[in-house]
Order: C-alpha cells, then structure tokens, then sequence
C-alpha cells in the first residue's frame, strides 16, 4: 500500500494547489466571457430583462432588445449574487468561487463517506490535488462561466442517482432528476446528465419506467428555461436566434456528424498540456484494473463512459473546458485505479506511483504559466474605463474592448463589442476585418468613438499610419494600450 512519504508527497502536492486556487482568485482580472455574459446580468438587475448592447447588433437578431438564448441558471444566480453585494466583476466572480466551495465540500465528503476513509487517504489527497492542479478548473472558479456550477449541480445529480440505485428509495430518484435538469438549464451540455441517467436505467437496470420518469422529471425542470422567452417574446423568436447565436460556432451538419464528431473525440482528451498528463495515465490505470473496476463500480465506470460517448455525438467543439462536464468522475477514476494498482505487484506500484507524480509535477508546471499569463493580462478596467472617462466623457456611444463595461456601463450611454468585428466573425466562419474594413463597415452605426487596446491594436492589424486623421475619423489620443479615435459624420 501506499506509504506515509507517498502520502506526505500528495499533501505537498494538495497544499501547492491550494495556494495557486488563493492567488488566482485573488488576481480579480477580466477573465473569458466575464463582459458578454457578464452584461446579461447587469441589464437583468437593471431593466428585468436580457439583453446586450455589447453583441447586440451581430446578425441583426435582435439581442440588443431580448436575449433568449444564455445560461439561465448561472445569470439567474450572478442576479441573486449581484442583487445582495453590487454588480461588479468581483461579484459575478464570487458566483463560481461559492459554487467551486460547495463542490469541494460535497467531493470531499462523498468520498470520506463512499470509501470510508481518512482525510489523509490517497482516495482523497490524489483527487483533490490533481482537482486544484487542474489550470480549466482554477481559471473557471474565478470567472462567471457555467462551468463550474455546471459540474457541481451534475455531480449532484450523480450522488443522488447512485443512492437510488443502491436504496431503491424515491426521494433520491427525485433529487437526481431534478439536479440533472438544473444542470441541464445552466448549460445546454447539463443534457448528457439526463441521457446517460436515462439510458443507464433503462438498458443497465432494466428501470424502463423509471427512465421514462427521469427523463420528464429532468424536462420539467429544463423547461423553466422558456419562462420568460414566453413572457417576452415568443418560440420563433427563439429559434431564430438560437439557429444565428453569435457563439455557436458554424458547422454543417449530416447525418453522419455524430459518428466524425465520436471518432473525433480523442483531441479533446489527449491534445494538450495538463489534460495530456492527465488523461494518459488515467487510461492506462484503467485499462490495467478495468475487471476490478468494474466489479466493485459498475455505476461509476459506465455512467462516465455513457456521459462522454454522449457527449461526443453532439458536441460541436473539441474544446478541453467541457470535460468539466464528468471530470469528478474520471477524478473518482483516476484515485480508485491508483489505489487498486497501489495494492497490487511490485511493478504496478512503482509504474503508478510515477505515472501520478508526473501528471503533478507536470501540473504544477502548468499551473505556474497559467497564473503568470493571468498576472501579464492583468488589467485593471475600473482604472482603464476611468481614464478613458477622463478623455471623452460620459454619456457616449462606444465600440471598444468588451471589458471597458466594468463599470463604464453605468456612465456611457452604449458599448458595443469590438470583438464582434473579429473573433465572432470567425466562429461563424467569416473572415475577420482589418483595420480599414472595420472603419468601412462601421461607418453607419451610431458609435461616436473606437477604443483600441493592445489587444485589438493587434487583432485588427492598426498601423502608425492609421493614426492620423482622415475623412472618416478624427485622432483624439494616442499611447500604449490606449487609441482613441472619433468618427466624423
């Protein structure tokens, strides 16, 4: 078994991945997505409804007047959140950091109660320390993105679905569908939850009816998510803006998508940095005591399996975040092989144990160039917007860096999303602009000023002599991370 130094390396590892979860939190920068969806919540304190300006005219779809399409659940939750300590980035981050807490709580006391073990047991320190070295994990818990709160609400769901199928009581069966809608109403992915429950009691346990239950269960939850789309607006309207999102990333679909996208699936697992340290020795561990996992969890290992074939079916991006979506359970995977391999021969032993401390020092690694990128990028916006304040003024209409909304929301009549001339246009497949095309195709709108960060100095390729006056616009400041130009009319 494993020994008293194994196990003090694992609490080294533990309390690194502690620190790094203190420090990142507490670098309180703009982080991905924290101004779009971000905005979603300021305009439902302040005008009862979804809504943004920042996208708002993207595809002419009418999202500058009602937003249908976005994380119910997590905006409802940044609302509750905002609505109690004031809408600011602080915040809307303190809504991931409260539900990364919980999730860490019911972790730790899931596996102290399932496996009967110590605080210090390998099943517990190997977890959370892989957990705290995760760079998707400690990035989402200080940002407003659902996944975080996504997996927590579907971990739940998995904790409940396992005692009913132990017990065979009700109320567990009741709380697991209704957590695997609620997980399914913070993020359109939370579906793998109620498939792989649904098929794993239909064709697993022979539970046809209770499948069919589950599943009517989960979609009563799911279907408070066309409240107030009925209150506001209407199906079609729906539907034509969930077929033009911004953020869904255009694809052609054929019927045999799901099998390319299935097939498809290893680059999510096995492409890059910590996920790679991860996800070998995980499968090696599982292949090497699959026959023993499989008898003393057979739940486990086929609802994980069940969650990612499903997942890959429909998924259309290979984006490594997503794994969020079953990681506690692959997590859960990862401690139980370890800890079979550990008590088995010599060879195992010492093959796990340096598998294990390659993924963590590996991890560590990474953890490190995560928190260094996050301290460069660091910017401070309530600082950056006031100094952009200082120049124009209040009350105008502006198209900058999504981020200038903390808290120039609150003093500029409009600001719209440069990014929606770059980064959107290439998730829908379209070629991004130039500096001169973006001048051309912006000329009409009603913006009275670009602002110009590195960031899209950069992006949109702004040249030295692009700054100097032309018909189009006026030059009002020029400085490193700052270019202000005003459009004549």
């Amino acid at each position: 078994m494993i020994t008293p130094l194994k196990k003090t390396y694992l609490q080294v590892f533990l309390i690194i991945g502690i620190l790094f979860f203190l420090l990142i939190n507490f670098n309180q920068n703009a982080r991905l997505d924290d101004d779009y969806i971000g905005e979603q919540v300021f305009w439902l304190l302040k005008d009862g409804k979804v809504h943004s300006n920042l996208i708002g005219e993207f595809g002419n779809i009418g999202i500058d007047e009602y937003q249908t399409v976005f994380h119910k659940l997590l905006i409802y939750s940044g609302y509750f959140v905002t609505k109690i300590f004031g809408w600011s980035l602080f915040t809307l981050h303190l809504n991931g950091l409260l539900y990364s807490l919980l999730f860490i709580g019911v972790f730790f006391y899931y596996i102290k109660k399932k496996y009967q073990v110590k605080w210090n047991d390998a099943m517990i320190l190997l977890p959370l320390s892989v957990l705290f070295l995760t760079n998707e994990f400690q990035e989402f818990v200080s940002s407003f993105r659902p996944e975080i709160m996504q997996m927590t609400i579907g971990f739940i769901s998995f904790i409940f679905l396992e005692k009913f199928i132990n017990t065979k009581k009700n109320l567990p069966f009741l709380l697991s569908a209704i957590f695997a809608g609620l997980a399914f109403l913070t993020h359109l992915n939370g579906v793998v939850y109620i498939g792989a429950a649904t098929i794993y009691l239909f064709f697993f346990k022979k539970e046809y009816i209770r499948a069919v239950i589950y599943g009517l269960i989960s979609s009563a939850v799911f279907s408070l998510y066309f409240a107030d789309i009925l209150i506001y607006a209407d199906i079609p309207y729906f539907l034509n803006q969930f077929s033009n999102d911004p953020s869904l990333g255009h694809s052609n679909f054929y019927w045999y998508s799901p099998i390319t996208k299935l097939i498809g699936e290893h680059e999510r697992y096995y492409s890059e940095g910590f996920w790679l340290v991860f996800t070998v020795p995980l499968t090696l561990f599982i292949i090497l005591t699959f026959k023993r996992l499989k008898k003393q969890n057979p739940f486990l290992l086929t609802y994980t399996f069940l969650a990612m074939i499903l997942f890959g079916l429909y998924a259309y991006t290979k984006t490594t975040k997503y794994i969020l979506l079953f990681y506690p359970m692959l997590l859960l995977l990862f401690g139980e092989s370890f800890k079979i391999l550990q008590s088995d021969v010599k060879w195992k032993q010492k093959f796990s144990s340096i598998f294990v401390l390659i993924c963590l020092v590996s991890s560590v690694g990474f953890m490190v160039q995560l928190t260094v990128s996050n301290i460069y990028k660091s910017k401070d916006w309530e600082a950056y917007g006031e100094k952009v304040e200082s120049i124009i003024g209040s009350g105008n209409k502006v198209l900058s860096n999504g981020n200038l909304i903390f808290e120039q929301i609150k003093t500029q009549e409009k600001i719209a999303n440069i990014n929606q001339f770059s980064f959107f246009r290439e998730v829908k497949g379209m070629p991004k602009y130039n500096f001169k095309e973006l001048i051309e195709n912006t000329m009409d709108r009603d913006y009275e000023y670009i602002i110009l960060d590195n960031e899209f100095k950069k992006a949109f390729d702004v040249q030295e002599s692009d700054l100097k006056e032309t018909d189009d616009y006026s030059v009002v400041h020029v400085e490193d991370d700052l270019i202000i130009l005003k459009y004549k009319r």
